[in-house]
C-alpha cells in the first residue's frame, strides 16, 4: 500500500512521504487510522517537528494486532456506573 503513491521515488530508494492522506488510511485493516497508532491523526508531522503525541502510545500500524485499546471497553461497566454517579453528584 505504502508502495501506491507515498513514497518519495519508487523502490527502496524513496522515502514514506507522510501526510493527511497516509495518516487517514487503515494500513493493517485493525480499525484504526494509521494516524491514530502513531499519534497524529491529522498527518500534521513534519521533518524536524517535535514527535506527536504520546511516545508510549504509539502502536504499529502495519501489524493487526499492534493498535490503541478500545476505549469503548477499557472501562468495566461496573466501573462506568459508579463514575456516572460522582459526574450526576456534582451537578445536583
Amino acid at each position: 500500500m505504502i508502495e501506491a503513491g507515498f513514497l518519495s521515488e519508487a523502490g527502496y530508494e524513496g522515502d514514506v512521504v507522510w501526510g493527511s492522506k497516509l495518516a487517514a488510511l487503515d494500513a493493517d485493516g485493525d480499525g484504526f487510522t494509521n494516524g491514530e497508532e502513531l499519534q497524529d491523526p491529522e498527518g500534521a508531522w513534519r521533518l524536524g517537528d517535535p514527535q506527536p503525541g504520546d511516545p508510549d502510545a504509539v502502536t504499529h500500524p502495519g501489524d493487526p494486532d499492534s493498535h490503541p485499546p478500545d476505549l469503548a471497553t477499557s472501562v468495566e461497566s461496573t466501573s462506568w456506573g459508579a463514575i456516572k454517579l460522582l459526574v450526576n453528584s456534582l451537578f445536583r
